[in-house]
């Protein structure tokens, strides 16, 4: 029916046009709230706090690379509406209490992704949190994990990003190669885990380097 997104277009082809609105921004929900003021209609509040928990959640409370003034506008605005407070509603978002509640496998999956780079497979999952010790006291049980997920589909490696709101940088889990991550991040890693300060996206910063990497 229709196309809104925030992400590269890539190969698409549909049986009739279409209408498309795509944006450099942080979040899709960016654009909807767009759409909504354009249109003359007000979100509900609770409509409105979930529209703000989605931006606040792609753009890593404002920390993320992807994130635009835009993104910061409209997440305000929809606040306001809900008569929420952004950086409670962030903490409340990106909160660890439920890291218990989950298998390893299924806390890696919640935000998962493979990719192919010039010859070389990998899988890279991304979580978000506020503090990432109660995440790395479980690192044997993700490293397993990974290791299982690797060998299935024969990945060159296979990484965690646990990014850490209040740390702004993301601690790299992984299994595979040392030398492959010593060599694009230009860090030693210790123990299949490195701290990169400053990294918040997987789409800006982890897969753009590893590309540098493999040319």
């Amino acid at each position: 029916m229709a196309i809104i997104d925030h992400h590269r277009l890539a190969d698409i082809q549909t049986k009739m046009p279409v209408a498309v609105r795509n944006e450099p921004v942080g979040c899709t929900n960016t654009i909807l709230t767009a759409m909504y003021q354009e249109h003359g209609v007000m979100p509900s509040p609770a409509m409105a706090g979930l529209m703000c928990a989605a931006i606040l959640s792609d753009t890593v409370m404002f920390k993320s690379p992807t994130c635009t003034k835009k993104d910061i506008a409209m997440a305000e605005r929809l606040a306001r509406i809900a008569r929420v407070s952004v950086e409670e509603l962030g903490k409340e978002l990106f909160t660890s209490s439920g890291v218990t509640d989950k298998s390893a496998e299924e806390l890696f999956r919640t935000d998962y992704k493979q990719f192919h780079i010039a010859e070389k497979n990998l899988g890279v999952s991304q979580i978000t949190c506020v503090g990432a010790d109660a995440y790395l006291s479980r690192k044997a049980e993700f490293l397993e994990a990974m290791e299982k997920i690797r060998e299935k589909h024969e990945f060159d490696i296979v990484i965690l990003m646990l990014t850490d709101v209040l740390s702004e940088g993301s601690h790299l889990l992984y299994v595979g190669s040392d030398d492959i991550m010593r060599q694009a991040f230009n860090t030693e890693p210790k123990d299949n885990d490195l701290f990169i300060p400053g990294m918040m996206s997987r789409k800006k910063q982890l897969i753009p380097t590893l590309t540098a990497l493999w040319g």
